[in-house]
This record gives C-alpha cells, structure tokens and sequence, in this order.
C-alpha cells in the first residue's frame, strides 16, 4: 500500500500599500441554516482576542441564494468554511481599516 502525498499550496495576494506579495489571511466561519427563517447565520470568532470579551464574536444572518452566491461550496446545513477576506467583507461582518491593513472590527 502507497502512503499518499499531501500538497500545500501557499496563497498569495498583492499588498498594494507595502508592494509586494503576502500570505493570504483565510478567516474560519462557522454557519448553520435556519429553518424557520430560511436564513443562514453565520459567526465568527477572532482568534486574537480572549474569548471572554464581547469583542471577540460576531453573528450575522444571510439569505440564503446569497450565502450560496458568496461561498458557493459549502455543505448546504451546517459547517465551517474558510473564506477570503473579500468574502468575510461582502457577507457582511464588520471590518475596519487600520494603519497597516484591514482588520477585524474587535481588534480596532
């Protein structure tokens, strides 16, 4: 029996301030569909902040076509995905600019 060989791919993106390419930072959501709303809700908890704080999660709820549109490979109850920043923006989490790039609305 072959042991399989696992690849990782580093992604990148263009800082465009600093001008040069950095590590792309994926952020983890976890969602689930409600049934009686037929919404999805979507949390986040950032990682950088004690959990105790009521900085450190963020929930919102979605429609549905558009949590589909956004993150189209998911698993159609409940999960946990990785997204892109972009995505985390246009889902609708806040975000806010700081002097070195974006970051989480807690960590401003």
């Amino acid at each position: 029996m072959q042991a399989t060989q696992q690849r990782y791919f580093n992604i990148q993106s263009f800082n465009f301030v600093a001008g040069r390419l950095e590590p792309l930072q994926l952020r983890k959501i976890g969602y689930r569909y409600d049934r009686r709303t037929g919404n999805y809700i979507l949390v986040y908890i950032n990682p950088d902040i004690p959990r105790t704080s009521r900085y450190a999660r963020q929930e919102i709820m979605v429609q549905e076509a558009f949590f589909m549109r956004v993150v189209p490979y998911n698993d159609i109850i409940a999960g946990c995905v990785e997204i892109t920043p972009a995505q985390f923006a246009e889902l609708g989490f806040i975000v806010h600019e700081t002097k070195g790039g974006v970051s989480d609305a807690a960590t401003a």
